[in-house]
């Protein structure tokens, strides 16, 4: 048995609305072969093993397996369903799983649900040795580190660690609540971000992010931690809470003198004794479920007491024991919304809200709105929760911001929910958005171009906006952060910073295919184009599983998406992206003719001649808006550019669909240049040597045929001279069509490695370029090859001469170094 793939997905993702961990398992023909057909037996004996190791609970669901399945299944499900157990019995809510037969007879791809990541892996690696337990002939994966001790002692050690980061009940019902509000929500305290410190938090596990970039919020066990701030002070220092039940007007047990602070035994005691016994001692240091003794009588007791809470540091103060029950008044945006009486000896915490006297809820709701926080919950005693408040012996001895409603709240209570609900909602009132607009970029090629002109135009627009893309993050169009975010990496960064209320996110098929989606949802969606291209990789096998992939992003689209008609792939979507605007963008084919085929049901954004100038137009329903005349645009460079062209329309049809003015798209797109420093590798064309050279990102078949075509344009007194490579992870014959693409148009070719294929010490891909080319009639004396990129500069400076034309066609590592040798000026 062999892990030949495996991904930890994180968030939504094409597999589940969970985060889920992917592995794909390849099996030898004997290893399916030992599958028993009796599938019970087997399952029988798993459980064994389970009740043996003290694995509990076990919930046969999981392991429920249909007698008709093949082995390979079989043992995917087996494996799925141990991994969520092993999880479970830590306390982690997981249920998610599932199983995707291979074309390959002896593969599985299986998927489960994780709540943490490290938890979820480990899970997995103990799954396969719980599974080789019950069905020997399972080899170990040869690449996998053998596990040296016993398996009680792995299982024990992980689940002590795995408890430490369940998520709390509390906070997983304020994710649902938030997911039923439209309100965006990440995890913190999870993959991709980093934990904050121990000592600064609130509460482990619990820290969220709420709404987007401008219109967020970081809440951390309940408490708003970017809205509350002032009333941190209250979190922790027991003795400023009590002021504050005071300066509230709430009824309290009687204090000496003010909460005066004991800084030893003898202090406590004489403040014992000008109370009177019984008493409550309390650190002054708040603790979780710690730091308060009640029920003192005598000074022994006391001495007994002091020795325990000295121990947590600082002081400890004494209140006058009040009599009567323990209940908890639940408080959500200044509204009491339950009253929990706790059990003592009675039994199980109950709901009193209904029996609870009006007074008490009138009081706590008349001066709880002093206070701006979203939840809190007061600790009440008091003999008779049915009774007038100022006829009850009553006291209020706590007050907690940041309460943890799963301590206490009763099991199948809708008070959490309310709470969470209540909390949302002053947060994000009725009228505030929780979202900042969001254009998502999805294709084959075009995608970092396009994503570059929407966010030149949202900042024409007047908007702040953020951008990730394969080139990096950019606040404002200053780069944030450097190197290929097109990802959930960077979509995560730039739906974090506090600065922006615009996102355009290039959204790249790796990282969807490996990691999920960062965002649940997009304003507007836009798929450039769908062609061959990391085939074979992440379980997309053919065109039409990578374009499923790509739709995954468009359907997230809230409002609008736009497709290119000219790709029949994208038109082939249409179906199944119903109930939004919809745009068609083309570079061929007429609005007329692209409404007759469609319907007026869609948008068009196309070319249009007007009085002899081809314009970039846009057509939906009767209205029609000229935009731009194509040749004034720099970044097509005078219309030769046709690809630059398409990506211009899908960026006027996208901005145009969030709302942005015509004329602020005619500016913007205007503007925009074609150069190393706006759009690096994107058509940068240098005039400074002899010789000319442009630096273009065409790295793929349909790519480097669009490039091509430009560059069959241009007046080239002397040689054409390309240097090209290919991405060594495609098939074969995706790199040998790199080659297919550039055979006859220039006069002489370098064939190179990219910086990713040396990293992978696979030298590989420039023979085979080298062989493409001479396939396809190019004679071996006209090609070169160089190791890598710098080396084929080295080669260009001693090929090219006066009136030469070069073409660097370059990937994202080390295309500054190059672009620098490339324009330097020789000794």
């Amino acid at each position: 048995m062999k892990i030949i793939e495996s991904f930890a997905l994180i968030r939504d993702n094409r597999r589940s609305l969970r985060p889920v961990i992917e592995r794909l398992f390849q099996f030898e023909v004997y290893e399916l072969e030992s599958v028993p057909s009796d599938t019970g037996t087997l399952v029988a004996r798993l459980k064994a093993r389970f009740h043996e190791l003290g694995i509990t609970p076990f919930d046969p669901a999981l392991l429920a397996i249909k007698p008709e399945l093949e082995a390979r299944n079989v043992i995917g499900q087996l494996f799925t369903g141990t991994a969520l157990l092993l999880q479970r019995s830590a306390g982690h809510r997981v249920a998610a799983s599932g199983c995707i037969v291979e074309n390959n007879p002896r593969r599985i791809r299986a998927f489960y649900e994780y709540e943490y990541q490290h938890v979820g892996e480990r899970a997995g690696e103990l799954a396969l040795q719980l599974l080789r337990d019950v069905l020997p002939a399972l080899d170990p994966d040869p690449q996998a580190d053998e596990l040296s001790q016993p398996l009680a002692e792995l299982i024990t050690a992980f689940r002590e660690n795995a408890v430490q980061h369940v998520l709390p009940l509390d906070s997983e019902v304020m994710i649902e609540e938030a997911l039923r509000l439209n309100i965006p929500c990440f995890k913190l305290d999870r993959e991709p971000f980093d934990q904050a410190p121990a000592e600064s938090r609130i509460r482990p596990n619990s820290a969220l992010r709420l709404g987007q970039a401008r219109r967020q919020h970081i809440v951390d066990g309940n408490f708003c931690v970017d809205r509350c701030q002032p009333l941190r002070p209250y979190l922790k220092d027991r003795r400023q809470i009590a002021r504050l039940l005071r300066e509230l007007g709430l009824p309290g047990p009687r204090s000496d003198a003010e909460f005066v602070s004991c800084s030893s035994a003898t202090r406590a005691r004489r403040s014992a004794s000008r109370m009177g016994y019984p008493v409550v001692m309390k650190s002054e240091l708040k603790l979780a479920g710690k730091g308060v003794i009640t029920g003192i009588t005598d000074d022994t007791q006391l001495l007994r007491a002091y020795e325990t809470l000295s121990a947590h540091g600082r002081g400890v103060y004494l209140e006058k024991q009040a009599a009567g029950d323990v209940f908890r008044i639940l408080v959500a945006a200044g509204k009491v919304i339950g009253i929990v009486q706790l059990a003592g000896e009675k039994g199980g915490n109950r709901d009193v809200t209904d029996i609870a006297h009006h007074t008490i809820v009138d009081r706590v709701s008349a001066v709880v709105g002093a206070l701006d926080t979203g939840m809190l919950v007061l600790t009440l005693l008091v003999a008779d929760i049915a009774r007038p408040l100022d006829e009850a012996r009553s006291a209020f001895v706590d007050i907690d911001l940041a309460p943890a409603l799963d301590v206490f709240v009763p099991a199948g209570s809708t008070l959490m929910a309310e709470a969470a609900r209540g909390f949302l909602n002053w947060l994000f009132p009725a009228g505030s958005a929780s979202r900042i607009p969001l254009i998502a970029i999805t294709g084959t090629n075009g995608k970092t171009t396009t994503s570059r002109l929407i966010h030149r135009v949202a900042m024409s627009a007047g908007f702040t906006s953020g951008l990730a893309c394969s080139d990096g993050v950019y606040l404002n169009g200053k780069l944030v952060r450097k190197g290929d975010l097109s990802g959930w990496a960077g979509h995560f960064l730039v739906l974090g910073l506090a600065d922006i209320d615009f996102a355009v996110l290039e959204t790249a098929r790796g990282a969807v295919a490996k990691h999920g989606i960062a965002f649940d949802k997009c304003d507007v969606a836009i798929c450039t184009n769908v062609t061959e291209d990391h085939l074979e990789e992440a379980g997309i096998e053919t065109v039409e599983q990578m374009a499923e992939l790509k739709r995954s992003v468009l359907e997230r689209a809230r409002t609008a998406i736009v497709l290119n008609a000219d790709d029949q792939r994208c038109v082939d979507m249409l179906p199944q992206l119903q109930g939004r605007r919809l745009f068609l963008v083309s570079t061929r084919v007429p609005c007329r003719t692209l409404r007759d085929t469609y319907g007026d049901q869609y948008g068009f954004c196309c070319l249009e001649d007007i009085n002899g100038e081809s314009w970039l137009t846009l057509y939906e329903k009767d209205h029609r808006e000229p935009i731009a005349p194509v040749d004034r645009l720099p970044l097509t460079l005078q219309g030769k550019a046709d690809y630059n062209i398409s990506n211009a329309l899908h960026a006027c049809a996208a901005c145009h669909l969030a709302g942005i003015s015509s004329a602020t798209i005619c500016s913007a797109l205007s503007g925009f240049e074609m150069n190393f420093e706006d759009t690096p590798g994107r058509l940068n064309f240098y005039n400074g040597r002899p010789f000319r050279i442009v630096l273009d990102y065409a790295h793929n078949p349909a790519g480097i045929t669009a490039f091509v075509d430009f560059i069959n344009h241009e007046q080239v007194a002397g040689h054409r001279i390309v240097a090209f490579s290919a991405a060594s992870y495609n098939p074969v014959d995706l790199i040998k069509g790199n080659a297919r693409a550039v055979a006859g148009h220039f006069d002489y070719y370098i064939c190179y490695n990219f910086g990713t294929n040396i990293q992978k010490n696979d030298f590989t891909v420039p023979p085979l370029l080298k062989q493409s080319l001479i396939e396809n009639g190019v004679p071996a004396e006209r090609i070169l090859i160089a190791d890598d990129g710098l080396l084929a500069v080295d080669e260009i400076d001693r090929l090219a001469g006066e009136g030469d034309l070069v073409a660097f066609l370059s990937g994202h590592s080390n295309r500054a170094e190059i672009w620098a040798q490339l324009t330097r000026i020789p000794a």
